[in-house]
């Protein structure tokens, strides 16, 4: 899938829980908007690994890394969780760069190539079979 496809699930999803949060009275983070922006920016984050890609092309050193590996596994979205922690950003920013990363994951796991590390370090190789 493509870098606007990803953008728009993430951006999506955020305003879809934003708008849950307030029908059903919980609140994610004082800033809704930080985690709307989480949503956007972790939908991007996983296709690092492309030079090409919405963010890769402004982010150099990824390269050393096969697409759909690393960045495409649930590993790497505890690592973003941790990172956010660590550098003490808003809960509503970590939770929502978490979830644009899964929405990432979860439509890049419906198309035929798959995601092979989806338990990294440990790879799960599908193969499809093209019907006759």
């Amino acid at each position: 899938m493509d870098g606007k496809t990803h953008l728009a699930a993430g951006i999506i999803t955020g305003v879809g829980v934003v708008y849950l949060e307030n029908k059903l009275g919980f609140e994610i983070s004082p800033s809704n908007l930080l985690f709307i922006v989480g949503c956007a920016a972790g939908s991007l984050l996983p296709d690092i690994d492309i030079d090409n890609s919405m963010l890769g092309r402004f982010i150099p050193g990824w390269l050393f890394w096969e697409h759909r590996t690393v960045t495409h596994s649930i590993f790497f979205m505890v690592v973003l969780g941790l990172i956010g922690l660590l550098f003490k950003m808003d809960i509503g920013l970590i939770i929502g760069l978490v979830v644009g990363a899964a929405t990432h994951l979860i439509l890049d796991g419906i198309t035929p190539m798959g995601l092979p590390y989806l338990l990294f370090p440990f790879v799960v190789k599908k193969t499809y079979r093209k019907e006759p």
